[in-house]
């Protein structure tokens, strides 16, 4: 049974559950962090990936037929159940997502949906969905979400095998609204508070 934090934000810092947004590209890299921090907190995991519409495309990869969209869908559905069956023999709750259009705005919208609670998600991606998450779009989905994210990049090292960061620092600007922030940092699972630190 998990422990309740006497904090407002408990949700927050222990969620129950964690959406994962992959390229498919960043899947085995994310999902040793996804794992790690879903095994600390008894989250379940969402496994969620966004296939380009056409709108979404760029006017030279317009031709794409629904057919081949179809088909994109299904290859992503199936290669999100082979990522599931191992998160749930790692013992983890898992199921997978796959939508149609831009990833700004189908993951937040996923986010709000699933209840989630912690969105994990690539900063940039690779090859052919190059364009679709590079930073910016990342940042734009940063803009619209009401919950924590964990963004993670290429050159990360690998996850915590208890999902708990050894040191968490966490800047504050001091503006008005900072103090719960703070105390998500603070409130992380309990073998990090004391090495927790803000600076301004």
């Amino acid at each position: 049974m998990k422990m309740l934090a006497d904090k407002p934000n408990r949700r927050f810092a222990i969620p129950d559950k964690i959406l994962l947004a992959t390229d498919l590209e960043d899947a085995n890299h994310l999902l040793l962090h996804a794992i790690a921090q879903a095994k600390a907190s008894e989250a379940a995991l969402t496994i969620a990936h966004v296939t380009p519409s056409a709108e979404t495309l760029p006017l030279d990869a317009r031709a794409i037929s629904s057919a081949d969209a179809a088909i994109m869908s299904l290859d992503a559905t199936r290669a999100l159940e082979t990522m599931a069956a191992g998160v749930r023999k790692a013992g983890v709750a898992c199921d997978v997502v796959v939508r149609r259009g831009s990833p700004q705005d189908v993951i937040p919208e996923l986010a709000r949906t699933s209840n989630a609670d912690r969105l994990i998600l690539g900063t940039h991606g690779r090859r052919h969905l190059k364009r679709l998450l590079l930073g910016s779009v990342a940042q734009e989905i940063l803009s619209k979400v009401d919950l924590p994210v964990c963004t993670i990049g290429p050159h990360v090292q690998g996850a915590s095998a208890h999902g708990k960061p050894r040191k968490i620092l966490h800047p504050v600007s001091l503006r008005p609204g900072y103090e719960q922030s703070a105390r998500l940092a603070w409130n992380w699972p309990s073998s990090t508070r004391r090495r927790s630190r803000c600076c301004t």
